[in-house]
């Protein structure tokens, strides 16, 4: 999931990591005794079986990726209460948004002076737009 770069992205890693550990704890537990009973026949690569959550950045905002370790036929409903409790933990929180697609545009002043090179750019663009046609 995003969040935006204006948002305190610690806090929401920090609140999606104490979810996603909730919602894992017992399967990781099992894991961990699983493996210390029969190491050899667990197919399992990771010593650290505990959820993590990644961070890295996007165009939009501040990606948190998790890794976790679930059940194939639980899969399912652990993704559900993840959202659905990250969306009401989210909620809660007034400096954390969701990150989505944005563009944002400036317009220069109205009161550029005619001889400015800001106002030579604008005039260009003006003209280039104005000679589109949309209908080709």
């Amino acid at each position: 999931m995003q969040v935006t770069f204006e948002s305190d992205w610690q806090k929401a890693k920090a609140v999606l990591t104490e979810i996603v550990e909730d919602e894992t704890r017992e399967l990781a537990n099992a894991a961990r005794e699983a493996l210390r009973r029969r190491p050899g026949r667990v197919l399992i690569s990771y010593q650290k079986l505990t959820p993590t959550v990644y961070t890295s950045v996007r165009d939009s905002g501040v990606l948190l990726t998790i890794r976790l370790l679930v059940q194939p036929k639980t899969r399912r409903g652990v993704e559900h209460r993840i959202w659905e409790r990250t969306l009401e933990a989210f909620a809660e929180e007034p400096k954390i948004d969701f990150a989505y697609p944005t563009r944002r545009l400036y317009r220069a002043p109205e009161d550029v002076a005619d001889d400015s090179a800001q106002a030579r750019i604008l005039d260009a663009l003006k003209r280039s737009v104005a000679d589109v046609d949309l209908h080709d």
